[in-house]
């Protein structure tokens, strides 16, 4: 799963994207949800001390009289009146020396469940100390808060209060005449913090909902233009073809598609500019070799049927002038024969060059036996081992397609004698699968192809860019394998025409 994450994380933008966003709203949410339960529960928490105080205050002003008479029945309704008030447990009251005059606890808090810990409120508690000072107080526990408050007699009593106070009116105006205190139960307020929690949760929960689709929708608007510009860019460098990218806003990503749509523009304008120089080279690539194609059989003409016949008639004079000769003219009639033999050699030659020129045999034999018949002679005239495999191929292409293979093998050889210094070749050419294949290999030095081939045209020769041009115009596909010191290998495949 977390490599999954990860890994997501890495090639998908709109996933960062995303990603991005719920963090964000995850640490919103809960940042949301500390606040709100903390807010509440402050609140919560001061409306419960508020309370308790007012209630305290109203049991310690309520219960004076009884306190200061200690009489219980005076105090039995204040005492009794405030546990019929939402939350209080126990009520208490004590006189100055910590003695408790009266306590009751709601009917269903056990009797003997320890409240009011501070029950006995003896001179050294510093409880004591605290009230006597006359200010409230309170203690909370995991259960409970126990509210404190000192019972105070105040001058201005009313008028049916001063019969309890006869005798007594040299008392201070206002001093301590004892203690009283409450237990507020605690477990509303836990209640309430639990349900608040789970409030707290739901909404954040919702909140996180909404976030994450907010974030979801945020994420595909903001990466939409981006994948667009991907799909464009992948269609443009795959396929060479050109999808405008819409233009929706003026920000950075509207101002990268208008930029893209300007390149792609561009670049197709480029390219067609660089397709039309292309086929231009190709139309003049295929007029320089189809004019010396012509020049070829032009050259050949006029060496066989001018140079060639000059030379037979030179060699029949020379014989002519031999036969001439005295008997005992043996050293002129050996250098007249000798000499026939130069010029039967040159005519060789000649035919042989007029035939490299301009194949005959090609015309006049067909494809298959013109190839058969290039390897015999190139292994003889060179002294190389050959092998040739030729199956029949003259009637799968025409004319202009046949001279065209025919030089390919042709130039394939003259490298093969050139560079290669091979002791051994092969030619082999079959049809398969609607193509016929031709392969002409060696077993001499070899050569780097990456290197070679990653040359400039003028710096690579022109026996590899020839081999690529015919294979160009014949409609296939060469291929080049080398190794140093492993010979090379070339393949030629031409899908066979369609009639």
């Amino acid at each position: 799963m977390d490599l999954i994450f990860l890994k997501n994380y890495k090639q998908k933008f709109s996933f960062k994207v995303f990603s991005t966003f719920a963090v964000l709203i995850f640490l919103i949410s809960l940042a949301f949800i500390a606040f709100f339960i903390n807010l509440q529960h402050k609140s919560l928490y001061e409306n419960l001390i508020s309370n308790g105080e007012n209630l305290i205050g109203v049991l310690a002003d309520s219960s004076r009289i009884g306190v200061y008479s200690g009489n219980q029945k005076l105090l039995l309704d204040p005492v009794s009146g405030m546990l019929q008030q939402d939350g209080v447990q126990a009520a208490s009251i004590y006189n100055t020396e910590g003695k408790q005059i009266i306590r009751l606890l709601k009917p269903d808090i056990h009797s003997n469940r320890e409240l009011l810990i501070a029950g006995t409120i003896n001179s050294n508690s510093d409880l004591k100390k605290t009230l006597l000072s006359g200010s409230p107080h309170y203690f909370e526990f995991r259960d409970r808060f126990e509210f404190w408050s000192p019972v105070m007699r105040k001058s201005g009593y009313l008028q049916e209060d001063a019969i309890f106070y006869n005798g007594h009116e040299q008392q201070p105006a206002e001093h301590l005449i004892g203690f009283a205190g409450i237990a507020l139960d605690k477990s509303k307020l836990n209640q309430h913090m639990y349900d608040l929690f789970y409030r707290g949760i739901l909404i954040g929960f919702v909140f996180l909902i909404i976030g994450f689709l907010a974030a979801f929708i945020l994420a595909k608007i903001i990466t939409k233009p981006v994948y667009q510009l991907t799909r464009s860019v992948t269609t443009l460098g795959k396929e060479g073809k050109f999808e405008r990218v819409s233009v929706e806003t003026e920000d950075e990503l509207g101002n990268l598609a208008q930029a893209f749509n300007m390149m792609a523009v561009s670049l197709k304008n480029r390219e067609h500019a660089l397709q039309k120089s292309e086929l231009k080279l190709r139309q003049l690539s295929y007029r320089c070799l189809k004019a010396q194609e012509e020049e070829r059989r032009r050259l050949s003409r006029e060496l066989h049927d001018g140079l060639g016949q000059t030379l037979a008639l030179l060699k029949g004079k020379v014989r002519s002038i031999g036969r001439e000769l005295y008997r005992d003219q043996s050293l002129l009639l050996e250098e007249c024969e000798q000499a026939v033999q130069y010029i039967k050699q040159i005519i060789d030659d000649l035919r042989r060059l007029s035939r490299d020129l301009s194949p005959s045999v090609l015309e006049d034999l067909g494809l298959s036996t013109a190839l058969r018949v290039q390897s015999r002679e190139f292994a003889e005239h060179h002294s190389i081992t050959e092998s040739a495999d030729i199956e029949e191929i003259d009637d799968l292409f025409s004319q202009e397609a046949q001279i065209n293979l025919y030089r390919f093998c042709q130039e394939a050889l003259t490298n093969i004698y050139k560079h290669a210094q091979a002791h051994n070749f092969s030619v082999t050419v079959k049809n398969e699968d609607g193509s016929v294949i031709i392969i002409v290999e060696d077993d001499g030095k070899g050569f780097n192809v990456s290197y070679v081939t990653g040359l400039a045209p003028d710096l690579k020769g022109l026996g590899l860019t020839t081999l690529e041009e015919r294979a160009r115009m014949l409609g296939g596909t060469v291929n080049i394998w080398s190794k140093p010191d492993l010979g090379t290998r070339i393949t030629l495949t031409v899908p066979v025409p369609k009639q």
